[in-house]
């Protein structure tokens, strides 16, 4: 059990819980930012774009003015542009007036590589008839917007993220190399998985030339393969019958990190995706519970800039059977473990720093700004 005390014990943690705490009181009317676009939000998918998230909107009052009412709006966005091809015709109506304008910033890339109309270029039509409303498209791999300074994006949507990693990325670090390598000697799982099954070719995608990988599959193949013979904890819709999706719990991150808190030795943290800014919170939460992560990394993924290699296990290149190998055999040594006390100090200093936090989603704010501006 994470206790508060873990979680929370350095100023810096107790200030951004106090301006939390601020935050989550009943809300008070926004200022009217004239100079403001305003957005709405619309779609099954409007809640997984970076102005879905209350603490964005709130950093970025003078940029954006979220609003209920499609009429009322500047721009209408979603976070996956299915969301627009299936109201082609209320959509091309309301933009008809050419100061409107529909806009997908899109924060997975799983979902643009596999099933948007092209997400290369930053401009699609509604629908394939001759002359149809188009709408532009914004998302890691044709824009600077998710293109982080120091913390990535996923780790900036919500305040949960950074309490909660602060206070136990301190605790490991408090660690000697010696007492990591007997911790890992003495868990209770060889190695913990916590995604949806996805056993299925189509989720293969290899575009090498752009740094580009599906990993959804892969992923899963290796995660049912070492079940077979260790003891692993595999965790996610598919796995078993009846299993929900993760996300529809009420707290799913908090579940995953009190679950496996001190107790795998190794837990995933492979993405649905391999693009180079693309880092979501797995990798952090691997290093928060105290294992060693699993994570697929080409040279030039920018993963390399938090948490250098040597401190946990990178996949990159490796076959399913070579991967599961590569885990099977790996044995943790005195190097290996100065390696991961290294990483965890710096872990410690990314997430201590609320300016940090603060500075990240200010630079995003200005990259979405200025990519709306030049629409």
């Amino acid at each position: 059990r994470i206790s508060r005390e873990t979680l929370k014990n350095t100023e810096d943690l107790k200030r951004l819980d106090i301006l939390q705490s601020e935050q989550n009181q009943p809300a008070r009317t926004p200022p009217v930012i004239k100079s403001g676009k305003r957005v709405h939000l619309t779609g099954k998918h409007s809640n997984r774009t970076p102005l879905s998230y209350p603490c964005i909107q709130r950093q970025l009052l003078d940029k954006f003015e979220i609003v209920d009412n499609q009429q009322n709006a500047d721009i209408v966005m979603t976070g996956f542009d299915i969301d627009f091809r299936s109201e082609a015709g209320r959509l091309s109506e309301w933009a008809e007036d050419k100061s409107r304008q529909l806009v997908v910033v899109s924060e997975e890339p799983l979902w643009d590589t596999m099933w948007s109309q092209n997400f290369r270029q930053q401009r699609a039509n509604l629908s394939p008839t001759p002359g149809a409303q188009s709408y532009s498209l914004f998302n890691h791999h044709n824009s600077d917007i998710f293109a982080f300074d120091k913390l990535p994006y996923f780790i900036t949507t919500t305040d949960d993220f950074v309490l909660r990693y602060a206070g136990m990325f301190a605790r490991n670090a408090s660690m000697s190399p010696e007492d990591l390598l007997h911790h890992w000697n003495h868990t209770r799982l060889q190695a913990a998985f916590f995604a949806e099954k996805r056993i299925d070719t189509k989720y293969d995608i290899s575009m090498p030339d752009e740094n580009i990988y599906g990993l959804s599959s892969y992923r899963s193949r290796i995660a049912e393969a070492m079940a077979k013979e260790h003891a692993v904890l595999n965790v996610g819709k598919g796995w078993s019958e009846g299993t929900q999706i993760r996300q529809k719990l009420p707290d799913w991150h908090l579940d995953k990190l009190a679950t496996l808190d001190q107790r795998s030795r190794i837990v995933s943290g492979l993405e649905n995706t391999h693009q180079r800014h693309y880092i979501s919170e797995k990798l952090f939460d691997a290093f928060a519970v105290l294992a060693i992560p699993l994570y697929y990394a080409s040279p030039a993924h920018r993963v390399h800039e938090i948490v250098p290699e040597g401190g946990y296990i990178n996949l990159f290149g490796l076959s399913e059977e070579q991967a599961v190998h590569a885990i099977q055999s790996f044995t943790p040594d005195l190097e290996f473990a100065k390696a991961y006390a290294e990483t965890q100090k710096r872990l410690v200093k990314l997430t201590h720093d609320t300016n940090l936090l603060i500075k990240e989603r200010d630079r995003l704010g200005s990259a979405l700004h200025k990519a709306l501006q030049e629409l």
